[in-house]
């Protein structure tokens, strides 16, 4: 009999564990651990950094490794990569050598994390967002540590009282996000279901072996059809014996037009992400002193940080209102249920989001990305002598606003139309009435042609970098 990789030159079309070198890396011991030690050995060396170095925020490798790279490069691995940090996250790491280290008969994540986990990660990812603008992690060394150590701790006990990467999949204030971007990547792993149904008999890739074990996430490869719950850890491709799975390139907006399971949660935390991102962008802008400035004056609210915080609610609460309506008039028209209707169009918000916040970042790296590779290499003892370049404290040296303002733009109007494109691809593959298409999706592309203005304006505004100062 034929070897499965021979059967059809088609189905390896773009497939990256085709290319030998690829596919022995990925099957072999050595990955994903040869990210992973080192990972964890460099947040072990950041934690000692973030407590006993510099108080200085600029100067501290903590904070400019953490908020000036990792934070501000992340969202730009989900779009390329995937969850593939994930798979290599030196907290998941530290899970696992916990579970390796105590020997325990674990339990099952249980129903209410499986059935709510989305929800607690939603609700802790806003928390920190919320806290993070009050109190700003990245202007304390002490405080990313704290935040850091929180994090450390919550992964070791989740993954000691749990099976697998339960932290990953249902307590990471990362793992719902990281989650929904992914399904906006340039790359997805994904089972050859003929040869699974025509070969497989032990379904390995599931129930694990004595080397590998199975999905650490607890996916079904055979039945995943989303990167949502892919970390790309290679578990599954190790353990198959009929190279039946397949890493492949493939057009962005494939799975969102696509997807057949649909989430409230992650709909909910496609809004949320869009507020988010108009929250903490509004924040970076000229005219927001002088608005909090005039609402504190006129207001009994005195304090800075209430003030703040009941702008932060109300931005979050104003959002989910006007895409309930949005949702509820579509409905109507459709004649489907609310629930129904919000869950299948708010996907289409995840391009839009996922652009704003690349948008975000890509001030952050252009202004302060150079300045915090030379101060560490600097701090560190790497770089010798007076550091030449762009300094974060002047930050209308590092490269011109237009250029930025010229990228933004364009990277939001991309997100902007893959919204669209998502909101009629989504309207005919969940079935229902073809003559209320037009009239089920008017209301949502209202919504997100309104969304989209108000980022296109937003991204026009002045910004000021906010790391670090």
């Amino acid at each position: 009999m034929d070897h499965p990789e021979n059967r059809s030159k088609e189905i390896y079309k773009g497939d990256l564990l085709h290319i030998p070198l690829i596919g022995r890396f990925i099957r072999s011991r050595f990955y994903p651990a040869i990210f992973q030690y080192p990972l964890l050995f460099f947040f072990l060396v950041i934690l000692l950094w973030a407590f006993f170095g510099t108080i200085q925020a600029s100067k501290n490798i903590a904070t400019l490794m953490i908020w000036g790279l990792w934070w501000a490069l992340l969202p730009f691995s989900f779009l390329l990569f995937g969850r593939i940090w994930c798979g290599v996250c030196p907290l998941a790491k530290t899970g696992e050598l916990v579970q390796r280290w105590f020997k325990r008969k674990r339990k099952d994540p249980g129903h209410f994390l499986r059935r709510y986990g989305t929800w607690v990660m939603i609700a802790l990812f806003v928390l920190l967002t919320w806290f993070d603008r009050i109190s700003s992690f990245a202007s304390s060394p002490r405080s990313t540590g704290i935040l850091l150590l929180f994090l450390f701790f919550g992964a070791a006990l989740t993954m000691y009282f749990f099976q697998r990467r339960a932290w990953c999949r249902y307590m990471c204030p990362l793992g719902a996000l990281s989650g929904i971007y992914s399904m906006v990547s340039f790359m997805e792993l994904r089972a050859r279901r003929e040869t699974c149904k025509e070969e497989c008999r032990g379904k390995e890739c599931i129930n694990g072996s004595e080397s590998v074990s199975s999905c650490p996430l607890f996916e079904r490869p055979l039945a995943m059809e989303s990167n949502r719950n892919c970390n790309f850890c290679g578990n599954c491709v190790k353990i198959c014996q009929h190279h039946a799975l397949s890493w492949r390139l493939r057009f962005p907006l494939k799975e969102l037009g696509l997807l057949r399971e649909r989430v409230p949660a992650e709909a909910f935390l496609a809004l949320v992400m869009v507020v988010l991102v108009y929250i903490q962008t509004i924040s970076m802008s000229n005219i927001f002193p002088r608005y909090m400035k005039w609402f504190i004056e006129g207001s009994f609210i005195k304090n800075y940080h209430i003030a703040f915080t009941m702008n932060f609610a109300g931005i979050l609460l104003l959002g989910l209102v006007l895409y309930g309506l949005t949702s509820y008039f579509s409905s109507r028209y459709s004649q489907e249920s609310f629930i129904k209707n919000f869950r299948s169009f708010g996907y289409a918000l995840i391009p839009l989001g996922l652009a704003g916040h690349l948008a975000h970042n890509l001030f952050h790296l252009v202004k302060e990305g150079k300045s915090a590779v030379q101060t560490i290499l600097f701090e560190s003892g790497i770089l010798i002598g007076k550091i030449k370049g762009l300094a974060s404290s002047n930050p209308e040296m590092v490269g011109g606003d237009p250029f930025i303002k010229a990228a933004q733009i364009s990277i939001v109007v991309l997100g902007f139309l893959g919204s669209l494109v998502i909101l009629m691809r989504s309207s005919g593959s969940l079935g229902g009435n073809p003559h209320f298409n037009w009239g089920r999706i008017l209301p949502h592309m209202i919504f997100v042609a309104a969304l989209g203005v108000i980022f296109l304006h937003l991204f026009f505004l002045p910004m000021n970098p906010r790391h670090f100062h």
